[in-house]
């Protein structure tokens, strides 16, 4: 799994240091996302296994917290409760933590499996256990709870059958013989209680109803005793677990992108995006959205039947699938505009224009799915790469990454025509930046002119060249880089203007090599008359002057000699 190294708070920072320890990338990141957000708490470390969680938390905590002086740079950690190690003696990660660092708070997030660890954590002393699959407003309650110094457990450990607790047959028939009398007895007590609540009762009755109930209850009291005392259950540790295999590759790249993602989603390649307009916050949230019904995607291709020869006829079905199921799953299926207008059903209105100006121009996106879906050679720069190579995991992350961005670009779009000006989507995911009328208007029309100029100068020049231009997630932030591909079949459907971008660089190609030729010549031709003729003249010019001037000077030296 793919771990971020941490950011360490300064140890004079008044918010509350968390871990975060998930196996699930996409999930490890929405939840960050949902605690940033919350004033007072900052995220210092995140890891996705339990050896690389055990490696950040020993440089981010003292091995003796209790010590005088001494400050521990993370106060809590949030842990998936099932992540296990290799020890016998303390088979789950947080049976470690607490053993390690027994002042570092723990909160568990486990679901219906983990229920049986309950009890176990409890006798530990785990502050937290909470479902996994709790809203993150419960997750941020939870936390603020154990900042508190209190526990909170929601997930309750299930009660266990009689047959576990009474193994035995004969003390098992005890203990219903006893729980049925003392049922009975129960159901006594409490028609004398209501008895003697009646005020019409005379001092006598009620004097012998008073001595019943005592009696009942001291004899209720002696059979309890003999009721039999359940055998406790505890849950065995699991054993050992052998170290985990690699992750198969299209996990394996969605791991990356997430990672990739956390460097930053500023925009470097020089011109507008779509994604420009979002908060930070909702950057990353529609990537992951789209990330999340990509790898949905995947897996209903995987038990779909389809064959590669149907790949290229599915391609633009599953492209429109995808754009649709962001925009549903990002906006809301019923977002509505306090005028009553549907958003969802707006944006989902611009899908002729977005298939022909994004989804049509996302390139390599067959050989994306062949590969993951096949492991068929990916062919790229004029090489086959075998599958689960590390040229070709390189390259299927720019593929991968130029399709999530272009895409989220295609989510945008539409937004931007529809409603550039409305301030309730305004206050949910436009940028400061852009608020303003002028402001908004600007970014419209570079973003205008940028694919204008795309589609009549860059796109025709970039198949003539045989390479295509990819948006991808790098350290610094977005930026582009391109990839050799031939296109002669687009080469040969282009037309007008746009084919006349290309007849203007095949002249210029044509005409550069001898016109160059020509320059050099001719620039060698004046080098050598500036040099040697007209140099030489200049030059000859210059000494006759200089000797004229030692005549003169001569002559008037003789004159102004003294005659003896």
């Amino acid at each position: 799994m793919i771990s971020v190294a941490p950011t360490v708070a300064s140890p004079g920072d008044s918010a509350y240091p968390i871990a975060l320890v998930d196996p699930d990338p996409i999930f490890r990141l929405g939840l960050r996302a949902g605690l940033t957000q919350t004033p007072g708490l900052e995220i210092v470390a995140e890891a996705g296994d339990s050896q690389l969680a055990l490696a950040q938390l020993a440089g981010l905590l003292p091995q003796q917290e209790n010590l005088v002086g001494v400050r521990s740079h993370v106060k809590l950690v949030i842990l998936e409760a099932q992540l296990t190690l290799n020890d016998p003696a303390t088979p789950w990660l947080w049976q470690r933590l607490k053993q390690q660092y027994p002042q570092l708070a723990l909160l568990l997030l486990g679901g219906p499996a983990a229920v049986s660890l309950v009890d176990t954590a409890q006798a530990m002393g785990v502050e937290g256990f909470i479902a996994k699959g709790s809203d993150i407003s419960e997750i941020v309650a939870a936390v603020n709870t154990l900042r508190l110094g209190e526990k909170i457990y929601t997930l309750q450990a299930p009660q266990p059958s009689l047959s576990s607790q009474y193994p035995n047959l004969l003390t098992r028939w005890q203990y219903h013989l006893i729980q049925s009398g003392l049922t009975e007895m129960d159901t006594l007590l409490a028609m004398l209680q209501t008895h003697l609540g009646q005020p019409q009762l005379s001092g006598l009755e009620r004097l012998v109803c008073q001595g019943r109930q005592r009696e009942m209850r001291v004899a209720r009291a002696l059979v309890a005793n003999w009721l039999p005392q359940p055998r406790r259950v505890i849950p065995s540790p699991p054993p050992p677990a052998p170290p985990p295999p690699p992750p198969p590759l299209p996990a394996q790249l969605l791991d990356q992108f997430v990672s990739r993602c956390q460097a930053g989603l500023v925009n470097q390649t020089g011109e507008p995006l779509e994604l420009d307009i979002l908060k930070t916050e909702k950057r990353l949230e529609l990537l992951l959205v789209i990330l999340k019904q990509w790898e949905d995607i995947l897996t209903a291709l995987q038990s779909s039947g389809l064959t590669i020869a149907q790949l290229q006829e599915k391609r633009p079905q599953i492209l429109l699938d995808l754009w649709q199921q962001s925009i549903r799953q990002f906006f809301g299926p019923y977002a509505t505009l306090p005028n009553q207008q549907e958003v969802t059903a707006t944006l989902l209105q611009a899908q002729a224009s977005i298939e022909s100006e994004f989804l049509q121009k996302i390139p390599l996106v067959d050989q994306l799915m062949a590969h993951l879906l096949w492991q068929q050679p990916l062919m790229i720069e004029n090489s086959l790469q075998a599958w689960g190579t590390p040229t070709a995991l390189a390259h299927l992350s720019q593929i991968l990454d130029n399709l999530i961005l272009q895409m989220a670009n295609a989510v945008i779009h539409p937004l931007l025509n529809r409603f550039a000006h409305e301030d309730a989507i305004k206050g949910l995911f436009y940028d400061r930046r852009v608020l303003s009328f002028r402001d908004m208007e600007r970014f419209r029309n570079a973003l205008s002119w940028k694919y204008r100029w795309q589609t009549l100068v860059i796109e025709p020049q970039e198949i003539f060249e045989s390479r295509v231009s990819l948006l991808v997630l790098s350290a610094t932030g977005i930026s582009k880089t391109s990839l050799y591909l031939p296109r002669i079949p687009e080469l040969e459907q282009l037309e007008g203007l746009r084919y006349g971008v290309t007849l203007a660089l095949e002249a210029r190609d044509a005409v550069s090599p001898p016109l160059r030729a020509a320059i050099a010549l001719i620039g060698q031709g004046v080098v050598y008359v500036l040099t040697q003729v007209i140099g030489r003249g200049i030059g000859l010019i210059g000494r006759g002057i200089l000797q004229g001037l030692g005549q003169t000077f001569a002559l008037d030296v003789k004159r102004a000699r003294p005659k003896p």
